[in-house]
């Protein structure tokens, strides 16, 4: 599955995508934080400044971190920034 990186998260992993097998959500997060760890996930919680997107739905209207992938699917991991 084809996983997408925006702003700080993709500064951490140095590339704007990578390639992960994973049957859901959380699997795909904890090997990516494998790579990287602290990146996206911490104390096994996801980051509070980390957004997730399932093809462009961020996981929170979905399953949360339950949520089951389906191959075609993308992953998308941002950071949110603050700013005025």
């Amino acid at each position: 599955m084809r996983v997408k990186f925006i702003g700080l998260v993709r500064d951490a992993f140095g590339t704007p995508e990578t390639q992960v097998e994973a049957r859901g959500v959380e699997e795909a997060l904890r090997l990516l934080d494998a790579r990287h760890p602290g990146k996206i996930l911490e104390d096994e919680r996801l980051r509070s400044a980390v957004l997730v997107l399932v093809n462009g739905h961020s996981i929170t209207s979905l399953q949360g971190l339950g949520t089951e992938l389906k191959p075609g699917d993308e992953l998308t991991i941002l950071t949110l920034t603050a700013g005025g």
